[in-house]
């Protein structure tokens, strides 16, 4: 079974200091097998451009959420740049509609927000994630990037971005052939108060993708992945050697 595309799960926000954003699910529950795929955005703690390990993900059934990538545009300043975290689950407890799922910082921040996306994948399959790569835009629309050189294989291309910006301002439109996720941010005071979350994704077989997207010009942080589906192991039997002896 190759990867596929289910829907939206949910997405939040929040503009009050704290540690934690809470989305909560409610369009139906999601099973096991399927994946959840959380795309996160964070006022930044870091001041250069890092790949931090701060943040995490939990949900209310107990499901292990792994970390695929973070990326901070750090503009010399806490709370100046941008920080993305890129999060993926395949559900071993069957998450409840009404089901919540918590991103948490291990900083207290202001501005954040997530969105979470489900796929299916194939019974027993595992993910790899390869090729990733980073971008910081500086008052700059999400900027161009590229993976090649990869073999001829159906992946799932993911970007995800950060952008320190009122996500009522922005007018996102997704790269030709992806498909954006539920965008989500914070309102109200300036742009530079505010955090928005974007992501578009494409599944495909080729030997690489270019993810382009559109949105407000300001301070970036994106990440660009491809996740590929590792089938389960198939056990074939050792054949029994010499088996005329077996008649003896």
């Amino acid at each position: 079974m190759a990867w596929g595309s289910v829907s939206v799960i949910a997405s939040a926000n929040n503009k009050t200091a704290g540690t934690t954003v809470v989305m909560t699910t409610a369009l139906h529950a999601i099973p096991v097998g399927n994946v959840i795929l959380v795309v996160t955005g964070w006022d930044n703690t870091d001041t250069t451009d890092i790949n931090p390990t701060r943040l995490s993900v939990t949900d209310s059934n107990g499901n292990t959420y792994v970390r695929v990538r973070e990326f901070v545009n750090g503009q010399g300043a806490s709370n100046a740049g941008a920080h993305v975290g890129i999060f993926y689950a395949i559900v071993t407890t069957q998450l409840a509609n009404g089901g919540t799922i918590t991103v948490t910082n291990n900083t207290s921040k202001t501005a954040r927000a997530c969105t979470a996306w489900e796929f299916t994948l194939g019974a027993g399959s595992t993910i790899s994630a390869v090729s990733p790569v980073d971008l910081a835009n500086d008052g700059a629309d999400p900027g161009s990037m590229t993976i090649s050189g990869l073999s001829s294989a159906e992946r799932l291309y993911l970007r995800g971005y950060a952008l320190e910006a009122d996500v009522s301002g922005g007018a996102f439109s997704p790269t030709t052939n992806f498909t954006g996720l539920n965008n989500n941010g914070t309102t109200g005071g300036g742009n530079a108060s505010n955090m928005s979350v974007g992501a578009e994704f494409r599944i495909n077989t080729s030997t690489g993708e270019t993810s382009d997207p559109t949105d407000q010009a300001a301070d970036c942080a994106s990440i660009f992945v491809a996740l590929v589906e590792v089938p389960a192991a198939t056990f074939v039997p050792r054949a029994t050697p010499y088996p005329q002896l077996l008649a003896h």
